[in-house]
C-alpha cells in the first residue's frame, strides 16, 4: 500500500519506500521516503532492525539475512572493500570475508 500511495502522491516508483517511522503499516506520506535497497539496508543497521536470516553453521541466531548476503556478495564483487562492507551491514570486516568467501552463509 505504501509503495501505491507514494506512487499516487509523486509519480515516481522508486526501488524502495522507507518507513521513517518504523512503522511498515503505516501509510502517512510525511513519514515516507525513496530510497534504494542499500539506503534501506543502511537505515535499518543504524537503528539496531537488522533481522537474522536462516541458521548459517552451528549458530541459530544470524547476523545477516539472506537478501542481506547476496547484495554484499554482489557489491564486493563491484569493488566495495569489506571494511566498508562490514561498516555498511553493521557487521565486522571479518564476517564479511567469511560471507564473499561462502565460509557461512553457504545456503545461499
Amino acid at each position: 500500500m505504501h509503495r501505491w500511495l507514494w506512487w499516487r502522491a509523486t509519480g515516481e516508483i522508486p526501488e524502495v519506500v522507507m518507513h521513517l517511522c518504523d512503522n511498515p503499516l503505516c501509510i502517512n506520506l510525511e513519514h515516507l521516503r525513496s530510497g534504494s535497497i542499500k539506503d534501506n539496508q543502511q537505515d535499518m543497521a543504524s537503528k539496531g532492525r537488522t533481522r537474522g536470516g536462516a541458521p548459517s553453521g552451528n549458530r541459530l541466531a544470524c547476523k545477516l539475512s539472506v537478501a542481506q548476503v547476496l547484495e554484499i556478495r554482489k557489491m564486493y564483487k563491484e569493488g566495495i572493500s569489506q571494511e566498508k562492507l562490514g561498516n555498511m551491514f553493521g557487521v565486522s570486516q571479518k564476517t564479511i570475508s567469511s560471507v564473499v568467501r561462502k565460509v557461512t552463509y553457504t545456503y545461499a
